[in-house]
């Protein structure tokens, strides 16, 4: 996937990044700590949720930061390693952060939300997955901004009925993880629900290579539409496989940090699949026209060299959006981690364009209510134009409590 992210340099190397030097003591910067993935197995994903917020940060600070105080971001990169992700969350303590940001691939969430616990950090998980911990009623120091499968996936099932109305089969193609087999089943209730008579669920590994049984198990099956939830790898491996046997339909791809370059590559040898994508954060060469925070986001984007912001720029545009308005809503200096996390749960984000809702936490709920937006990806223009309006997501509970 071609995108530029030079802009970060070799800054990575330290592990450790500083957004803005050190003020005086009166204006001391806010900390904030943030973990991600930027060299490691899926720095395709998470990298680019890095970029989005870090231009963000730096047009907050050009603009004179939050209260008269700057934002100083500390980025940990943890390759996805669970381990390494603990690691950061005390490493981070230690500089004093206020709270964290970002976080790696979603099997390193658990872990690293509770060590952050124990150490008394709030943590605002970025985009793509969230765990489900954040739903109502929320674990107390953890938040998201990304999506929660068991809640986005609610309306999968309407959302392909409103493409094809006189659908029967519905396919759903999940890798060995417990979220996406999750996501899922979750996909298969929301299609019963709208109609769909026969739905399945194909599960591939994580790291698969050849995708030709698969795909040709999948076309056995003969689906009006299938539906995923997987990885850059997985997308760009599955699409043309089911173009080579002979697949005609609709692919209704779940956009989790995917990028839409990897979907305009996995279809170019699947002349017969109509490809459709909805997800939470908005995307392309020009969004602009989308709103106030949208158009900010074009003109970072721009003066940095990114030719196409994809969802995971915008998604971390939103965490910095989230994050600045905890800053501003704490009280007092915002001396401790626990007045930040207590100020977060009065974020309410218009978010510009950006997404369909706001972003709203309150004391019981730390992720709200979201929305979606469905695109079709026109061969022609190799655009992904919208279809509608944003398709608005109720709150769900926890099912574990």
């Amino acid at each position: 996937m071609k995108h530029s992210f030079t802009f970060l340099g070799a800054l990575f190397a330290s592990g450790v990044l500083l957004a803005s030097p050190a003020l005086a003591a009166t204006d001391a910067p806010y900390k904030i700590g943030y973990i991600s993935d930027i060299t490691g197995p899926v720095q395709g994903t998470f990298k680019y949720t890095y970029e989005g917020f870090k231009l963000f940060v730096d047009q907050l600070n050009q603009e004179g930061g939050i209260n008269g105080r700057k934002i100083e971001v500390l980025l940990k990169d943890v390759q996805s390693d669970t381990q390494k992700s603990v690691n950061a969350v005390h490493e981070l303590k230690s500089a004093g952060v206020l709270g964290i940001a970002g976080l790696a691939v979603s099997s390193t969430h658990a872990a690293t939300y509770a060590a952050a616990a124990n150490a008394g950090i709030p943590v605002v998980a970025g985009f793509p997955p969230n765990l489900p911990i954040i739903l109502e009623p929320a674990e107390k120091y953890a938040f998201g901004v990304g999506e929660v499968f068991n809640q986005t996936n609610t309306i999968t099932g309407a959302i392909a009925r409103s493409i094809k109305k006189d659908a029967k089969r519905i396919a759903c193609v999940s890798f060995e993880a417990p979220g996406s087999i999750y996501s899922c089943r979750t996909t298969l209730e929301s299609a019963k629900k709208a109609g769909f008579e026969a739905a399945e669920i194909f599960i591939i590994s994580q790291n698969q290579r050849d995708y030709r049984a698969v795909a040709s198990n999948i076309a056995k099956f003969k689906p009006d539409i299938i539906t995923d939830c997987l990885g850059q790898s997985h997308v760009i491996g599955l699409l043309p496989a089911l173009g080579a046997v002979g697949y005609k339909g609709i692919y209704l791809n779940m956009e989790t940090a995917i990028g839409d370059q990897v979907k305009r590559d996995g279809v170019k040898n699947a002349p017969d699949i109509d490809l459709y994508s909805y997800g939470r954060f908005i995307s392309g060469k020009n969004i602009a026209k989308e709103g106030p925070q949208a158009r900010k986001l074009q003109e970072a984007a721009s003066k940095a060299g990114i030719k196409e912001i994809v969802a995971a720029n915008t998604g971390g545009w939103v965490l910095g959006q989230v994050i600045a308005q905890g800053l501003e809503k704490c009280q007092g200096d915002c001396a401790s981690s626990e007045d930040f996390r207590n100020a977060l749960e009065k974020v309410n984000v218009d978010t510009g364009g950006l997404t369909g809702v706001n972003v709203q936490f309150t004391e019981t709920n730390h992720f709200g209510p979201t929305a979606v937006r469905l695109y079709h990806y026109n061969r022609g223009t190799t655009n992904f134009d919208p279809v509608g309006d944003w398709h608005g997501i109720a709150p769900v509970r926890r099912a574990d409590k």
